[in-house]
């Protein structure tokens, strides 16, 4: 496997504009890195941490996060079987650089085989086995897990943090058939923490919605911390909210951000009905869900979702759903019928002024020769053929009965999705855009760790005082 590793670069942490220099509060490794949101987010903490390594087995994700952070040592590897004394070697550099920093293993192990999104399809226990590596020895042969000298051993990090989803604490045994058996749900969870904590450590545990920090999705995630003792443990506290309060118990929190403010609104695709491949019935029949419940809102444009787990429609005027690891959102645009106004004069033989210029003048002859408003309309008409899908002449009666000419569609452009995981509309990813929407939808939301770095931040210099 490839490992890449840059210079020692001291300075590589990025500070805001006219922000002293300084060390950094934390030193951060992070496992199973992804294309770069922990890092993202840890990097935007104003200096507060610096990641300094990153490993995982993904080339691509490795090329996209090495573009975006290159002062980090990128190591290709299976973190299972990656031969932690190099890491450590690289470790113990920065810990000479900056002896008073605390070591964070981050992890962002495998959540596929915990999520509900699954369904009911069989789950691999190899994957629901990776966070083991963090105590234990992964032997690839019999692919089980071996007491031994891992991670945490040969680290000794200050603290572990790790994201994965809600059903991550159902972590248990499958039966035979690779399904979860539900009356030992969370055994293993149980058990895998309490291992963890008799080396030395004690943890605690979050469900954190995106929203809730600013983030332009409502992406909520499980968030677990380890600490080593007298090390404070933190959450962040919402700076947003659903239920935005003024003066409140909470303090004041902002609304949650509109996913609209960063679509491009403008760009509506094309036709659904010029399509030269029709749509299918199920994204026709998502659509009516949409529109019917978009003309209540008197809006004009949706999202239209397919998730395994559910769900057809989302607003623009909330934070996004989540966004998948596929194509899975896309914008949809009602074309209202066009409505060109101007003003008649019928005084002096009569003539026309556009609204957009200033209006004739107003004579006193209003009861023998009033001005009159003009508005005409223009579009194309709607027309049911034999030939439609029944899901397609349901739609167009719908459109019919609100005025409704026309419904255009498309997917969701790279940067907006990564606007909308929170990511800069030009970080740099590698490969296609199948490979890059999984990126996208597999990373951290960056500005949720951003947070919790400076809350801890803030316990532990507070401590420190």
């Amino acid at each position: 496997m490839q490992t890449m590793q840059r210079k020692i670069h001291p300075k590589a942490n990025r500070r805001q504009p006219g922000q002293q220099e300084r060390a950094p509060l934390f030193i951060v490794v992070d496992l199973f890195c992804g294309a770069g949101g922990d890092a993202t987010g840890f990097n935007n903490a104003g200096g507060l941490a610096l990641v300094i390594a990153c490993v995982n087995h993904d080339a691509v994700a490795i090329r996209s996060h090495r573009r975006n952070h290159p002062y980090a040592a990128h190591y290709s590897e299976d973190a299972r079987t990656f031969d932690i004394r190099k890491l450590k070697t690289h470790v113990d550099k920065y810990r000479l650089i900056y002896p008073h920093a605390k070591l964070i293993l981050w992890i962002s192990a495998d959540c596929t085989h915990y999520s509900d999104a699954a369904g009911g399809k069989p789950r691999d226990p190899d994957s629901r086995s990776m966070p083991e590596i963090l105590h234990k020895v992964y032997d690839p042969l019999t692919k089980t897990y071996q007491p031994g000298d891992s991670y945490l051993q040969i680290l000794q990090p200050d603290y572990v943090q790790m994201e994965n989803v809600e059903e991550f604490m159902a972590w248990g045994p499958l039966d035979k058939k690779g399904r979860p058996i539900r009356r030992r749900n969370g055994e293993d969870w149980l058990r895998w923490r309490k291992e963890i904590c008799a080396l030395g450590y004690r943890d605690q545990w979050r469900k954190l919605c995106a929203a809730d920090y600013g983030a332009h999705t409502h992406r909520t995630r499980l968030f677990g911390i380890f600490a080593r003792p007298g090390l404070p443990i933190v959450f962040p506290q919402a700076t947003h909210s659903e239920m935005p309060t003024n003066g409140g118990l909470f303090g004041d929190l902002l609304p949650w951000k509109p996913v609209r403010e960063i679509l491009n609104l403008s760009d509506t695709g094309p036709s659904i009905f010029s399509r030269k491949k029709p749509l299918c019935e199920n994204t026709l029949r998502r659509m009516i869900v949409g529109v019917k419940k978009t003309v209540a809102l008197n809006e004009d444009q949706f999202f239209s979702l397919y998730y395994s787990g559910g769900g057809t429609y989302a607003s623009l005027s909330r934070p996004s759903p989540v966004v998948p690891t596929r194509d899975r959102i896309s914008l949809v645009t009602l074309v209202r019928p066009q409505h060109t106004h101007t003003i008649y004069n019928p005084s002096w033989g009569g003539h026309f002024v556009g609204v957009g210029r200033p209006c004739p003048v107003v004579m006193a002859r209003q009861d023998k020769a009033p001005l009159h408003l003009i508005s005409m309309t223009a579009s194309r008409p709607l027309l049911t053929y034999p030939t439609d899908s029944p899901a397609t002449a349901e739609l167009k009666e719908l459109m019919r009965r609100y005025g409704i000419t026309d419904i255009k569609w498309r997917l969701l452009s790279i940067p907006e999705l990564l606007a909308i995981q929170g990511f800069p509309r030009d970080y740099q990813l590698t490969g296609g855009r199948t490979r890059q929407t999984k990126h996208i939808g597999n990373a951290v939301v960056p500005v949720v760790i951003t947070r919790w770095t400076q809350a801890l931040a803030a316990a532990v210099l507070q401590l420190a005082a």
